[in-house]
């Protein structure tokens, strides 16, 4: 009991330390957030990583690896198979560090996962190491449209992922110095936004292409609203006016903010307007959301995402904020509705009910502090700011019920002319009798 209770604190210590120098690890699903839905967290047909190694419903993809260990090894005859292996080799117990749970693989299983494992994703994921021999490309069938929706499910789970320098280095070694080992985070990255290529990402800045750990990561970073980003800003004296008055940080229904004078409305992407999922923008009583669609897939990325910002808090919160946010914009079914006659959420769900239940299940068992600088603060204090404003919410009840309709609005402007001759006449009656003699 002694020797495994030390082992444990050493463990702790060990993690701790790594975290301490800023080292990243990739982790596993916290317990409390796997127990809700243990489905969105496991792979259906691709293990990548140890954490799912060698499960037997998984086995069938092994093929596909061994053909792609058998393409990078034509790339360059002039390395052999222990080339690979001897660089992979050497790199074994740094990769070991970058997990956070012990991986029961032995050195030889542990290697060989890592070589297959970075050859399947130079080879069907990144594609880069295709334009280095294009003929024999032409000639093989390994390189195709290989990946169903299970498969990129499988490429996006926090469990299933290796470090992206064990990539780069095989890379390097298959490439020589043909090619710049920076091309291969750069494809990749671009890879992952094909493959998501449904979600609106923000203006690229070079450094979010390469500075990422492996693919979720990835999404993550091009996820994330710009690092300047003023349209969600409010200036600092504004926002100091709003805290001055002590508004209370509250999340309302979209509804609520619809009957309180806001517009809610989808903001279209094209290249003059590039924005992230995350950037939400509010001027003059109008909050424009990006388009937000949701498909089979959506619950399981956005609850790793979730997780991997939960698991390490290092990398900011900005997914669960913005999930936290929409969760409860989308309380009730109406809620739904709403957003999704204006274009702000479109999906593929069996009914508007099915959205604001899946935006509830996202949001269980999660750790997010509304009273934190989160990066929706701003907006958030805004819009309060607009909902407690009575003149504002007495001109969309006004709106609302007496103008909303054209016929009614046109029967009233009409009352308020006729209004204005009676005025102006009794007023020039009035004057022709004070003037008489």
């Amino acid at each position: 009991m002694t020797s495994f209770i030390m082992k444990e604190i050493d463990n702790y210590w060990q993690l701790n330390a790594c975290t301490d120098k800023g080292a990243w690890i990739i982790h596993k699903v916290p317990q409390h957030i796997r127990g809700i839905d243990n489905n969105c967290y496991e792979p259906v047909v691709l293990s990548i990583g140890p954490y799912h190694n060698q499960q037997q419903a998984l086995l069938p993809m092994e093929k596909e690896k061994w053909k792609c260990l058998d393409f990078i090894l034509k790339v360059n005859c002039k390395r052999s198979l222990l080339d690979y292996i001897k660089i992979v080799f050497g790199m074994e117990s740094q990769v070991r560090k970058c997990y956070s749970a012990d991986t029961k693989l032995t050195r030889k299983q542990f290697v060989q996962m890592l070589l297959l494992d970075a050859c399947f994703i130079l080879v069907k994921v990144d594609g880069t190491i295709q334009r280095v021999n294009p003929q024999h490309m032409n000639n093989d069938n390994t390189v195709g449209d290989w990946y169903s929706n299970a498969a990129w499910h499988d490429l996006f789970l926090l469990e299933n992922q290796i470090p992206l320098f064990v990539i780069s280095s095989v890379f390097k070694l298959a490439v020589g110095e043909s090619m710049e080992s920076t091309t291969v985070a750069i494809q990749i990255a671009e890879c992952v936004d094909d493959i998501l290529r449904q979600f609106p990402k923000a203006a690229r800045e070079p450094k979010r292409l390469e500075d990422f750990h492996h693919l979720l990561m990835s999404h993550v970073l091009q996820t994330k609203p710009p690092t300047e980003s003023p349209q969600n800003m409010l200036p600092t004296r504004q926002i100091d006016c709003f805290q001055g008055e002590r508004l209370p940080s509250l999340w309302r229904q979209a509804t609520h903010y619809h009957k309180a004078g806001v517009q809610l409305k989808r903001r279209y992407y094209n290249n003059n307007d590039r924005h992230s999922l995350l950037d939400i923008r509010f001027s003059r009583g109008v909050v424009e959301f990006p388009c937000f669609p949701i498909d089979e897939n959506t619950e399981s990325l956005f609850k790793n995402l979730i997780a991997f910002e939960q698991a390490d808090p290092r990398f900011g919160d900005d997914v669960t904020a913005y999930i936290a946010f929409m969760s409860h914009l989308l309380t009730s079914p109406d809620d739904a509705t709403l957003l999704v006659q204006e274009g702000i959420i479109v999906h593929m769900l069996d009914s508007d009910d099915d959205i604001s239940a899946l935006f509830t299940r996202l949001t269980k068992q999660i750790t997010f502090d509304s009273e934190s600088n989160y990066y929706l603060k701003p907006l958030c204090l805004v819009l309060e700011a607009h909902y407690q404003s009575k003149m504002n919410r007495w001109m969309a009840w006004l709106w609302l019920n007496h103008f909303s309709n054209p016929w009614l609005a046109l029967a009233v402007l009409a009352a308020v002319i006729m209004l204005l001759c009676t005025v102006i006449q009794t007023y020039f009656t009035v004057l022709a009798y004070v003037q008489l003699p």
